[in-house]
């Protein structure tokens, strides 16, 4: 197989996918962009949906890398407090309506794809989230006075809740927002004295250096969220489910 050859061709049908839509953008398309022959193509992938996949993977994958990098650029620099507030910063700073449409076609012309890129999420968000536990009770800024794996259950659940919001559903503001809220609840929830006093002096400092967006979450703008949260109590069972210390 060439491997040259297969990255063209995923890279071509990132650009028309996230232009046109998944429905919209057939192998006949991405071959006349490339200008090769169907056989060509299927050298590399066995059908539209293998190649769906690897780009969504390869994508997910470079997303999760840059996230990690941007809240964290060196490993010896910064706690789990500022990693967490680093996410925080990446999340509200990344979130685009130009993607809306695209997870929209995944999620219903592609439902099996769709759900193993959520499980897979699932998994990096689990795993990133003891990692980070762990980390800061190492530094003395975490309570250990908890239950590890039933506060991963907790948090990755609200995580996850909140990362299928879309900024279409709520707004760009809204999102952003919510994503804040929830930083600063997980953050409050796992720190001891110690790592509060050091996240009150951060945020004291970044609202000295930064201009941010002024006022609280309106009761409605609340209401909002929490039923958009709410609305697919199946979905919700299944990030429930995938936890799987608990049966």
């Amino acid at each position: 197989m060439d491997h040259n050859l297969r990255t063209n061709i995923k890279k071509t049908a990132a650009k028309l996918f996230l232009k046109y839509g998944l429905r919209s953008i057939s192998i006949d398309d991405i071959c006349n962009e490339l200008r090769i022959s169907k056989k060509t193509f299927y050298t590399c992938f066995n059908q539209k949906e293998e190649l769906i996949e690897s780009v969504l993977m390869e994508q997910n994958e470079k997303r999760l890398k840059q996230q990690e990098f941007k809240s964290r650029p060196c490993q010896s620099e910064g706690n789990a407090i500022d990693h967490l507030v680093g996410i925080s910063d990446f999340h509200t700073s990344t979130k685009s309506d130009k993607f809306v449409n695209f997870f929209y076609d995944l999620r219903k012309y592609y439902p099996e794809i769709h759900k193993r890129l959520k499980q897979h999420n699932q998994k990096h968000i689990r795993e990133k989230i003891r990692e980070n536990i762990l980390i800061g009770r190492e530094e003395k800024l975490f309570r250990s006075d908890f239950d590890l794996e039933l506060m991963v259950h907790f948090l990755a659940i609200q995580f996850i809740a909140v990362n299928n919001l879309t900024s279409k559903e709520l707004g760009t503001v809204s999102m952003r927002r919510s994503i804040r809220l929830l930083m600063d609840v997980y953050i409050r929830i796992l720190s001891n004295r110690q790592g509060l006093d050091y996240y009150e002096k951060l945020l004291l400092e970044r609202s000295q250096e930064n201009q941010e967006e002024k006022g609280q979450l309106g009761d409605e703008e609340l209401d909002l969220i929490i039923d958009r949260m709410m609305d697919n109590p199946e979905e919700l069972k299944e990030v429930v489910k995938n936890q799987n210390f608990i049966q």
